[in-house]
């Protein structure tokens, strides 16, 4: 599970988001891809299922992708920060 501070650093001098620490905090956690439950959770899915569907519909608000040989979604962990930055 992705810690709540994660999805809600802020740079309270500008009062904004601070996309380059929610990128480099996910980057350090996950590698350059996230997949699977975390994926889901940073995008606010709060099951797997609810994720799947999303993703079949093509609701998910960011690009995502399916790696051969592996089971379920990826993102590119940049792409997931800058929509969480974006949330502000």
């Amino acid at each position: 599970q992705v810690p709540r501070s994660e999805t809600k650093t802020m740079n309270r001098s500008k009062g904004h988001v601070d996309s380059d620490s929610i990128v480099e905090r996910l980057t350090q956690t996950h590698g350059e891809l996230i997949g699977g439950r975390a994926l889901a959770r940073c995008l606010g899915y709060r099951t797997d299922r609810a994720f799947q569907l999303a993703a079949r519909s093509g609701t998910l608000p960011i690009a995502t992708f399916e790696l051969s040989g592996r089971r379920g979604r990826y993102a590119k962990t940049e792409s997931v920060a800058r929509w969480l930055a974006s949330l502000g």
